[in-house]
């Protein structure tokens, strides 16, 4: 549709000269060349400029018509409000542009006129015209607007509104007459809340403050005043005016400057540092601490300019190349000098999750910098940035400085100086002055915790394992309007913030959900206190573990009130580091769950990620959640009139279906709670929770642990106890240690057991995690684990067979034998774009029990599975009782919601429901499996690195053929539920199989009365050799149709690896 001249419209370009299309791009030529209208046969190239013909027939670029921005949750056309401003009488020009970094970004006018035009009259305007958070924030009068040398507008050079707002005029107060210290104190409300106009009467928290931008607000007072007022204070001064006369009367803050640390070849870490340090340490393999990020970009990305840009951010922020190790078993900063940084660029089409999922990996903490880029090019002009970063290097505030940084490095801007490093902060924290001024903080967190620390005791999905998993989704909802208003009328009428009534309902939902009146639940701290730390970068951040008791004859508002006063006392005392008091309540190893606490509460600003390149145009993209730090945490975030509300949960722990449930509870129960603030919180909506699937104790005493009984294994060797004790006592540094000296009763601690499990991994040879020491914490337990075969602590059901091009999986399930050897012919012989992982069964290695069901095993490998691979499609194969494993595999991961596309049985037995007396001959099943496991075992010692398989010692070999029995008794006791999955079900089956499914007399108990719409492809071959030449390449090539792919064009039986004909039942 053609414009008239005036109004603005996509620039597009017809003519016999268009090229029809781009080359090797078929999806951008069908958006970017569509049919002309004006021109039979002819094509227009859509440019994305916005523009618009002016009355004198001259065409006006405006912009790009895609250049969409984001403020708080609202996407915004910028061209769409400069085409109002433009009609506007005396406008002769307009930009409007987003200013600010992360969740104070907001809109700015710059404007060209005929007249003088006051920012109050055009925002009138436009409140007219506009929705309201359409109107700028910022309107700035300039002579000119400023063009780069490619004609478009030069952000760079326009006068920034927060710099205009130190002068009186520049933003106008609606005729209040403010004081110059008013003035400062409305600068720093302006900065804080990211709100361009306020009035003395108005309320801190009505305009979008919070706990954290309390502390903020604190600290920017201190900083510009020189004034100590603290955080409870500050809240019940809620307005300009009444701030203004607590900053006149206030106690003068006595704050000295962080003076520069001398050189030295490292630096202890700060207490958040040692912390994140000591989760890695646990969980070497984990990724829960990093930060990654993606981004796209449209345009011609310079990687040679970005590697630049980034070696000049990281070479003047010394934390940026920091290294973190063990000297001495204390954690030390080692600051490594600049240097190139390598920025990797790759091809790859793969979809995001697919490049995230190869992208992030566990950082070695020792290993400077702790920080990757990487550029994808999809196409032409076209590409993603991923960055990753472990979040020992930085908080939430750093990360907006990083990217600001970074944008302003890769145009070539100015950066100006650092204001402080890292290092010299993390020693004032050490230093006597500041450690004495925490004494009376400590004893206020002691105080909480005397007599014991509540539990979480949560219903589980899952059953909590012997080790702390990271594995974690999340859950977005919003909280509409309507509700959000009644919940500000609430806080209005009981002076609380958002932050403090959203809090109290949360710890409700937990309460009535676990049936506890007392509760730990955590939430972040703002730690730049210091006036020197507001522009560093840096691990800038601290935790306060609020202890809540929502006993259910309170009124809810006595508990508001409650939760009020809890959230004021831990502000003040805010300051006191969340990792020492862990270490001061001397809290039980455990090591399956968070200290203190196992859920999280925040209400903050949800960031932008500003990051901004000239040339080109990046937009962040949302990135699925793989890791969850704790079982539960909910993120607020206020946004116009609605509440974005995030849960982030352990998988492991929680199935989708559950979260979902309790998100609900905690809506309805805020509802609730609006309506009916007076009543009980016994008398509130209830909860419809289902029972543990474990129970969990409720209050831990504040002791050292006691030592586990290790697992019943023979004697060490007569030098291993005195090389532990020798360890113990070097470690503890006592000598007054035997074989039953508990570890943490002596004094260790956690990072000392860090350096306790290396010196263990070098003098044994052993890799065993950190984290076993919480589970024999004495040389006895410690020397028996020893004994015993550690290398069982390293047990994973998943075993990589082959890694492909692409990033299709194939999951196999074990047969009976437990182990996957089988399947490494299969592996080498698939498509080459699939990669192959076989799930071994538990009982493999000594101190393993086998699943006593096989449902249980199935719980178990749905999640290795789904952390390997988050969302489906899901590829599963089984062979012979592997294939009733995997229906039942297929049939959980679909109840979670999940897309099964294919399940292969390979010659499973077809009495897939033997009678409920059935038995099986064990004694033949014992000998004939004896048999092949000493004429295979070669075939199995080769890969037990691989397999983590035990050794072929009889008492092993017993075991191995136990566990086997185990096995198969599991799978006859099985009752598969009829025609329970929905994926397409493939049955490859032997002549031998087949004919003992003709002699079936029940056809009831036939496979093909459980699976509907069975497929069954006839193979060559014996069910023992099913996976062995000559037989291997045929089946192979049946699977592959079905995959979708050709077999790699090679001959197993050239190969070194030997047959593998392990015994199948």
């Amino acid at each position: 549709q053609l414009l008239p001249p005036g109004v603005a419209g996509e620039l597009c370009v017809g003519g016999r000269l268009t090229r029809p299309c781009y080359r090797n791009d078929p999806e951008g030529s069908q958006r970017r060349f569509p049919a002309d209208p004006f021109a039979a046969g002819g094509r227009i190239y859509r440019t994305g400029d916005l523009a618009r013909w002016n009355r004198d027939g001259t065409l006006e670029f405006l912009g790009r018509i895609d250049a969409q921005v984001k403020i708080r949750g609202h996407r915004i056309e910028p061209s769409a409000i400069e085409a109002v401003l433009g009609r506007y009488s005396g406008m002769r020009s307009a930009r409007v542009i987003a200013v600010g970094d992360g969740s104070s970004r907001q809109l700015c006018a710059y404007y060209v006129a005929d007249r003088e035009l006051r920012g109050e009259e055009l925002r009138a305007y436009l409140g007219r015209q506009l929705p309201e958070y359409m109107v700028p924030s910022f309107f700035v009068a300039v002579d000119v607007l400023p063009v780069t040398a490619n004609g478009k507008l030069d952000v760079a050079a326009l006068p920034s509104p927060f710099d205009l707002l130190r002068e009186p005029a520049a933003v106008r107060d609606g005729g209040e007459d403010l004081t110059e210290p008013q003035r400062r104190l409305r600068r720093i409300w302006q900065e804080v809340l990211g709100v361009a106009k306020v009035g003395l009467d108005e309320d801190f928290f009505a305009l979008g403050g919070h706990s954290l931008k309390v502390l903020v607000t604190v600290a920017e007072i201190r900083r510009a005043f020189q004034v100590e007022l603290s955080p409870a204070a500050l809240f019940r001064a809620r307005t300009l005016r009444a701030q203004s006369a607590l900053v006149a009367a206030g106690p003068k803050a006595r704050q000295a400057p962080i003076a520069p640390a001398p050189p030295k070849p490292f630096y202890p870490a700060s207490p958040a540092q040692k912390r994140l340090f000591l989760l890695q340490q646990l969980a070497l393999d984990s990724t829960a601490y990093n930060m990654p990020y993606a981004f796209s970009v449209e345009g011609a990305l310079d990687s040679a300019r970005l590697g630049a840009a980034l070696e000049k951010v990281v070479a003047r922020h010394e934390v940026l190349r920091t290294g973190f190790e063990l000297v001495e078993d204390e954690v030390v900063q080692r600051i490594h000098a600049p240097s190139p940084f390598a920025v990797e660029t790759v091809e790859d089409e793969r979809d995001l999750p697919e490049l995230m999922r190869d992208f992030v990996r566990p950082f070695d903490l020792s290993r400077a910098p702790l920080l990757r880029v990487r550029i994808v090019r999809r196409r032409e002009q076209a590409s993603l940035l991923l960055v990753d970063v472990h979040h020992i290097l930085m908080d939430g505030t750093s990360t907006e400085l990083f990217w600001r940084e970074l944008s302003q490095a890769y145009d070539g801007r100015e950066l100006g100086a650092v204001p402080l490093q890292y290092k010299d902060f993390s020693e004032w924290q050490r230093s006597a002055e500041v450690r004495w001024s925490l004494k009376a903080q400590e004893e206020y967190w002691l105080a909480q915790y005397r007599g014991g620390v509540p539990a979480l005791q949560l219903p589980l999905d899952f059953p909590r394992g012997e080790y702390q998993s990271f594995a974690g989704r999340t859950l977005r909802f919003d909280l509409g309007a309507a509700l959000t208003r009644r919940l500000r009328e609430v806080c209005e009428r009981h002076d609380l913030s958002l932050n403090m009534l959203l809090l109290g309902a949360w710890s409700i939902t937990l309460a009535k959900r676990s049936g506890s009146e007392d509760l730990v639940v955590g939430t972040p701290a703002y730690a730049r206190q210091h006036a020197d730390a507001k522009d560093a970068m840096g691990m800038f951040a601290n935790t306060l573990a609020l202890r809540l008791r929502p006993r259910g004859e309170l009124t809810v508002e006595a508990y508001l009130a409650q939760v009020r006063e809890v959230v004021l006392r831990a502000l003040e005392n805010g300051d006191y580091p969340f990792e020492e008091l862990v270490e001061r309540l001397a809290l039980p190893r455990d090591a399956s769950r968070n200290p203190l606490f196992d859920s999280l509460f925040v209400t903050q600003d949800f960031p932008a990620r500003a990051l901004s390149f000239e040339g080109v145009r990046v937009e962040p993209l949302e990135l699925e959640a793989t890791t969850a730090k704790f079982d539960l945490s909910c993120f607020a975030a206020p946004e116009g009139d609605q509440v974005r509300l995030v849960v982030e949960y352990c998988s492991d722990l929680f199935r989708e279906a559950t979260v979902r449930d309790l998100a609900a509870h905690f809506e309805r129960l805020l509802g609730a709670l609006c309506e009916s603030p007076a009543a009980c919180i016994a008398n509130l909506e209830g909860s419809t929770a289902v029972s543990p699937v474990a129970t969990e104790p409720t209050l831990a005493v504040v002791r050292s642990p006691r030592a586990e009984p290790a697992p019943d294994t023979p004697r060490p060797g007569e030098e291993t106890v005195p090389k532990l004790l020798a360890f113990w006592r070097e470690v503890l540094g006592v000598e007054d240690v035997d074989a039953e000296t508990d570890f943490f009763a002596a004094g260790g601690h956690s990072l000392k057991a860090i350096g306790l499990m290396l010196r263990i991994k070098k003098a044994f040879g052993v890799d065993l995690p950190n984290s076993v020491i919480f589970r024999y914490p004495t040389v006895s337990a410690m020397a028996q684990l020893l004994a015993g075969g550690a290398d069982g602590y390293r047990f994973s059901h998943l075993v990589q067979l082959s890694k492909g091009r692409g990033s299709r999986r194939l999951f196999c399930i074990h047969p009976a034998p437990g182990s996957v050897v089988c399947y490494r012919p299969l592996a080498e012989l698939l498509p080459p774009e699939w990669s192959v992982f076989g799930l071994q069964a538990k009982g493999l290695i000594r101190g393993q029990a086998p699943h006593a069901t096989v449902e249980e095993m199935a719980a178990d490998y749905v999640r290795e599975i789904v952390r390997e691979q988050p969302r489906g499609p899901y590829f599963l194969l089984g062979w012979s009782v592997g294939g009733k494993i995997a229906y039942e595999v297929a049939r959980q991961l679909e109840a979670f919601g999940e897309r099964v596309s294919l399940l292969a049985m390979v010659d499973t037995d077809p009495v897939f429901l033997p009678k409920a007396r059935a038995q099986f001959p064990r004694l033949r099943l014992f000998g004939f499996g004896l048999w092949m496991l000493l004429t295979q075992g070669g075939t199995v010692r080769k890969n037990w690195h691989v397999l983590d398989i035990s050794s072929f010692w009889p008492p092993d070999l017993w075991r191995r053929l136990r566990m086997w029995i185990e096995l198969v008794r599991a799978v006859v006791r099985y009752r598969p539920p009829r025609h329970a999955v929905a994926a397409e079900v493939v049955l490859f089956q032997t002549a031998g199989c087949a004919r003992r499914e003709e002699r079936l007399d029940d056809k009831a108990l036939s496979v093909g009365s459980v699976v509907r719409d069975l497929e069954i492809v006839p193979v060559a071959g014996h069910h023992l050799d099913l996976f062995s030449a000559p037989n291997v390449e045929p089946l192979c090539a049946e699977l592959a149709k079905r995959l979708g792919g050709q077999l790699v064009a090679q001959n197993v039986l050239n190969q070194s690896m030997p047959s593998a004909r392990l015994a199948v039942i």
